[in-house]
This record gives structure tokens, C-alpha cells and sequence, in this order.
């Protein structure tokens, strides 16, 4: 039986990565996808695009789980968790996603749960580490991204600056506390989505699953698939699209004034000159930071020039420029 696990606390302003302040983030937009059992990596191996069997106790690999055309139900963290493999994903792509993680799961020893026995707590912003070492004898680093320190397992986050998720498996506010007295401030629940936006992280939520390659939001550069594995699910479409130069589009961070935020999934508006704008492309995520500046992350047509002005639809109060 599932816990509640869910953070609340009052809403915070977003900050850019370089002026948060020491913050415990509630993540309870994202999940955790457990495979157990005897053939979890054997049965892994054919759904994913990542080389499952490359993955090693103390490290992560970012990957997809695609349909049969090669389009992504999913974009994941894989790394193990105790006995179990755990994808980190969006939790509004869970249920579609293990309907067809499951498909094929009848004559493989697995268990493909939505587990919500854990706890997910994101820590950022200035002194995070400083903070954490407080806590923990020991803490991930880009060289061991992953540390199992039972009951709890950190992982962490480079980039944009170095930031932490917590799992826990039980409700600990012993840590929450601790940080909380050394000057933490509850933060937004978007904050780790904008972070996720200024690293490039992809983020793909429910009303874009099973409408994307994987090269649409460059999964081949972020070193999220494998094209020495074998075979899995979606292998062709995928295959096909990095060999036959079908990569027709890519993965930008605009930012700029509006007073509307996109809807996931909806298109944007990019200038082709003389007051006429053309629908294009597709929102995977939006925020809006503390100084009103907008920030979203969308697949567009490749090869766009940086100079090219954007905006929501039919919002002539929008304008958004491709971030550096």
C-alpha cells in the first residue's frame, strides 16, 4: 500500500541557480518507476535506450522508453536502489508509461511497480553541500553521483550549479530540520523543474509522451542512447533517425517577458518576417522566476538562428529569444 508522500509547504518565488538561497524543494511532480526481480536487467535492457548493463552501483544513466515508432513514453534517471532498478521520471507519465513497460513483462521474473513508499527531497541553492555534510558521513559527487546510505540514497545534480535529491524510504523530518535550522528556506515546487530547464535536462511530461524521438530532445548528445546494445523497443525509429539524417528537430531553452505562461505541450510562434508568425514546435515546460522572467523549454526546428524572435500563441505581449 502506497504512502502519502507528498511535500506541501507555501509557495515560494524561483530563482535562477546563481542566487538561490539554501532550499529544500518539494518534488512531488516526480516518481519513481521500481523494476525488481531476477530478470530486472535483462528485461530493462530490451524496453530502454540506455545500455542497462553498463550501469554501475555508484552511477546514473539518463535514457528513454520508447513505443514501437521510436517516440518516447518516458525520459528517465536510471540507477539501482537496494534491490531494485529506479527510473526518476515525471509523475503524470507513470501510469502510460508502465502499461507499456509491462507489455512484455508476462514470462520475465519482474516486478514493475509505481513506488510510492519513497520520499523525494531536492536541497540547492548557496551551501547546499556545506549544509548536507551536517547530515551525512559522506556525499555524492560528479565522479559518484549516487550514494546508498541506508534507509537513504542522495543522488546528485551537477549542473546547472551542484544540487541533491534525497530519498528516503520513510518520513524523515529529522533532515528537513536540521537544514531548516541552518538557515534553509522552503522553496518553490518548480524550482527543480527551472533548474532542470538551465541544465538542459529534457523534461517530459504527459501531454508530450508518445509524440518525441529521443534526438528531438538530443538524448544522442547527452550520451542517453546506446546504438551498440541490441535491440529494444522503438530501436528501428530511433536507428533510423540518427542514421538518415532525419533530425529535423532539437532541444532549446527561450526565455523572455510574458504575461502568460505556455501550456505543456502546446506550440510556440517564431517570426518569418513582416508581422507574420508560424506555428511551430512543442513546450515541454514553463516557469516564471522571481524578476517576471519567463523561462521554457521546447523542441523546435534545428538549425533556428539565435536571432530568431518567438512568442505564445497569439500573444503579441510575449517575446522570447533562445537563451545562450
Amino acid at each position: 500500500m502506497s504512502m502519502n508522500t507528498s511535500f506541501h509547504w507555501p509557495s515560494a518565488p524561483l530563482y535562477v541557480a546563481e542566487q538561490l538561497p539554501l532550499s529544500l524543494l518539494p518534488l512531488n511532480d516526480w516518481a519513481l518507476v521500481t523494476i525488481s526481480g531476477a530478470d530486472r536487467y535483462r528485461y530493462l535492457q530490451g524496453q530502454v535506450t540506455c545500455d542497462v548493463n553498463t550501469l554501475q552501483q555508484d552511477k546514473r544513466l539518463l535514457g528513454a522508453h520508447c513505443d514501437i515508432s521510436g517516440r518516447m513514453w518516458s525520459c528517465f534517471q536510471l540507477f539501482e536502489l537496494g534491490e531494485q532498478l529506479a527510473l526518476l521520471q515525471r509523475r503524470s507519465v507513470c501510469e502510460q508509461q508502465m502499461q507499456a513497460l509491462r507489455q512484455y513483462a508476462m514470462f520475465s521474473q519482474v516486478t514493475i511497480t509505481h513506488n510510492d513508499n519513497y520520499r523525494l527531497l531536492g536541497i540547492a541553492g548557496q551551501g547546499a553541500r556545506q549544509a548536507l555534510t551536517a547530515l551525512f558521513p559522506q556525499l555524492p559527487t560528479a565522479q559518484m553521483p549516487i550514494l546508498a546510505l541506508e534507509p537513504d540514497c542522495l543522488l546528485y545534480f551537477p549542473k546547472p550549479t551542484e544540487r541533491f535529491l534525497i530519498i528516503t524510504v520513510e518520513p524523515n523530518e529529522k533532515i528537513s530540520q536540521s537544514l531548516l535550522d541552518q538557515g534553509a528556506q522552503h522553496g518553490a515546487a518548480d524550482q527543480w523543474l527551472a533548474l532542470d530547464i538551465a541544465a538542459g535536462q529534457p523534461i517530459i511530461d504527459a501531454p508530450n509522451s508518445g509524440h518525441l524521438l529521443p534526438q528531438a530532445v538530443q538524448l544522442d548528445q547527452l550520451q542517453g542512447i546506446s546504438f551498440t546494445k541490441g535491440c529494444y523497443i522503438g530501436q528501428e525509429g530511433v536507428a533510423r533517425a540518427q542514421y538518415r539524417g532525419a533530425q529535423k528537430r532539437a532541444l532549446y531553452w527561450l526565455t523572455g517577458q510574458s504575461p502568460q505562461l505556455p501550456t505543456v505541450g502546446e506550440s510556440l510562434e517564431l517570426s518569418v518576417g513582416e508581422g507574420r508568425w508560424r506555428s511551430s514546435g512543442r513546450v515541454l515546460a514553463s516557469v516564471r522566476l522571481i524578476d517576471e522572467t519567463v523561462w521554457i523549454q521546447a523542441v523546435l526546428p534545428a538549425q533556428l538562428a539565435p536571432s530568431t524572435p518567438l512568442r505564445i500563441p497569439n500573444r503579441a505581449d510575449s517575446l522570447l529569444t533562445l537563451a545562450p
